[in-house]
């Protein structure tokens, strides 16, 4: 397919720094509260280093992913895919094997933002607005989302840049958490799994990586695609580091056995410190507060980009794509609420995580064929003007 300028004209806009946001933001979002609970269920305190294994291994699938974007420096996949699939005699071919391809990965976005918002929402009921109704509290979210999915992509970056360093700032409460409550004997003994739990414990702190799938769609409008390198692996670096002082904190905390018990480990860090100089006494608001911004920006991104993919395929302009992202509204409802209880909940998202890793198979399997064929993408030359 030939290169096209796209209606919006926010064409690589997106600087390094803004990459490496997006990914960190996108990946960093509704799993965090009960990421801690979530791996100790399956590793107990082995999940100090399984979920830096299980980060690296995520690492090379970002890596692969990268690989192949930089293969076509200024596309997103939907305009890469026709070419690594089909070929001058059987263009057809292409183009029917690239939708198979889009609408595997769209129902992977927007099966992650179903199971996102609802568990936004079940978290917000459970947690803070015990007498709403989860239905409004979804439906609240959604339509900021649609609102914001709305916008162009540079804006959506630029959102994503902006609110970067909250990510940070829980992190100063679980160490001091850490600090006051923490005992390093809950981190031991170590080495406690037996070989057959290894890769059940592996996909569980995996699944807590999800969502690098949207570098396919954002990064056909870097500025610099050739520094894609540093801005993902730098991103998912600062993830592991993240999630690994999460794990150790609130292991250290609550120990293994009361862990698994505790429905949101992070949150509850905020309830074992007291600061009376601060500004909360309770901490668990601030970092609830925080959260809440948190997953508005990872679903704000999934949404995005499922929104860009429809524009781009269809080939339609901009001005569509706030009525886009309102048309996919309610089936998001729909999807959000088809599980009945807190239990189907984690089941459904359990079968996300793995339909998402078979789902990053196609992009590594393009990788193989592009290598294969010989297939490259020209640098555009906006961007070569640009450097």
């Amino acid at each position: 397919m030939n290169q096209q300028q796209l209606t919006d004209g926010t064409r690589y806009s997106i600087t390094v720094y803004q990459a490496f946001t997006i990914v960190v933001s996108t990946i960093y979002g509704v799993g965090v509260l009960s990421l801690p609970r979530d791996v100790a269920e399956v590793s107990g305190n082995d999940m100090s280093w399984i979920i830096i294994v299980s980060g690296i291994f995520v690492g090379i699938i970002i890596a692969l992913l990268t690989a192949l974007c930089m293969r076509f420096p200024g596309q997103t996949i939907v305009q890469f895919a026709p070419e690594i699939l089909g070929s001058r005699r059987s263009h057809w071919l292409g183009r029917f094997l690239t939708i198979i391809v889009l609408l595997i990965i769209a129902l992977y976005l927007v099966s992650g933002i179903s199971m996102s918002v609802r568990i936004f929402g079940e978290a917000m009921v459970n947690a803070v607005l015990v007498n709403t109704p989860i239905e409004a509290v979804i439906l609240v979210l959604l339509i900021s989302v649609a609102i914001a999915a709305g916008s162009e992509f540079g804006i959506v970056a630029k959102y994503n840049e902006l609110l970067m360093l909250l990510n940070f700032f829980p992190l100063v409460i679980e160490i001091f958490a850490f600090i006051q409550r923490g005992e390093s004997t809950n981190l031991l003994p170590l080495l406690q799994m037996n070989t057959s739990q290894l890769p059940k414990a592996m996909l569980s702190g995996a699944f807590a990586y999800s969502g690098y799938s949207v570098l396919l769609m954002f990064s056909g409008f870097y500025k610099q695609p050739m520094k894609a390198w540093k801005a993902h692996l730098f991103a998912i670096g600062t993830i592991i580091v993240l999630y690994w002082i999460k794990c150790v904190g609130t292991l250290s905390i609550f120990g293994k056995d009361e862990l698994v018990r505790v429905m949101y480990p992070v949150l509850e860090t905020g309830k074992v410190i007291r600061l009376h100089a601060m500004l909360f006494e309770r901490l668990e608001s601030a970092i609830l507060s925080i959260w809440l911004v948190l997953v508005f920006t990872s679903v704000l991104n999934l949404y995005a980009c499922t929104v860009q993919m429809v524009i781009e395929f269809f080939r339609l302009k901009g001005r569509y794509r706030r009525w886009i992202a309102f048309a996919f509204a309610p089936v998001l409802y729909v999807m959000a609420m088809a599980p009945e209880n807190m239990g189907e909940v984690g089941k459904y998202a359990e079968r996300v995580g793995i339909f998402g890793f078979l789902t990053d198979c196609l992009p590594i399997l393009l990788l193989v064929i592009a290598i294969l064929r010989r297939k490259k993408g020209e640098m555009p030359r906006e961007i070569s003007s640009s450097r």
